[in-house]
């Protein structure tokens, strides 16, 4: 029998450039950390940059020790972002778009407790509807052109910032036929013949570009 390697002892890694991290964290060590965490508003990242943790292991510090951690509703965000956050609501965005525009990662639920403490009245899920009609309806010609075009249903989606159950229904409620897997467009003298088209587009564009230079 193979003789049994002797078990290797854990040592403490500390923090290389590499982005390695030594994980254990003393009771002194956390407590001045949760001073800085509780007291100054330091984040997770903040903590990690200054200490050379990782936030994950900050946390199990915190928690092994019995330290109190924020809920994400309770960290309140900078005044002039809230001020930015309330402004866009009250014009008629989405807490989605807000979230998109400020690339913002708080959930929707955590913005509305914001707004809400700061007085800012929430609308209902029916005024949110009839805000996303308004801002879509426009789209919809467009959408109905490029997909008689050939375009597909998930690349129209993705374009112009719909769902595509959005773009299904208003191609039906405008009398389109739904193209299936098995439509000519799809099948392989379709792709074919689109494979053909682009050649031709590259040679022309080459062409154009090959005139411009001699010239």
């Amino acid at each position: 029998m193979a003789a049994k390697k002797p078990a290797q002892k854990s040592t403490v890694q500390k923090r290389t450039a590499q982005g390695t991290f030594r994980t254990m964290i003393d009771e002194v060590l956390a407590q001045k950390m949760h001073d800085d965490y509780a007291e100054n508003g330091v984040s997770y990242g903040g903590l990690s940059q200054k200490y050379g943790f990782s936030r994950s292991s900050i946390y199990e510090a915190f928690q092994r020790y019995g330290f109190k951690t924020r809920l994400m509703r309770d960290a309140k965000p900078d005044k002039k972002l809230l001020r930015s956050i309330a402004t866009m609501y009250k014009s008629g965005k989405t807490l989605t778009q807000i979230r998109s525009e400020l690339g913002l990662k708080t959930h929707n639920s955590t913005l509305v407790a914001h707004l809400r403490a700061n007085g800012v009245e929430i609308r209902s899920r029916a005024q949110n509807a009839a805000l996303r009609w308004k801002a879509h309806r426009d789209k919809i010609p467009s959408i109905i052109k490029e997909y008689k075009e050939g375009v597909g249903v998930s690349i129209l989606a993705k374009r112009y910032g719909v769902n595509e159950s959005f773009c299904l229904r208003w191609l039906r409620r405008n009398g389109i036929t739904i193209r299936h897997y098995n439509d000519p467009i799809y099948s392989s003298e379709g792709r074919s013949q689109r494979k053909d088209q682009r050649k031709d587009q590259r040679k022309d564009s080459t062409k154009t570009a090959q005139r411009t230079v001699t010239i």
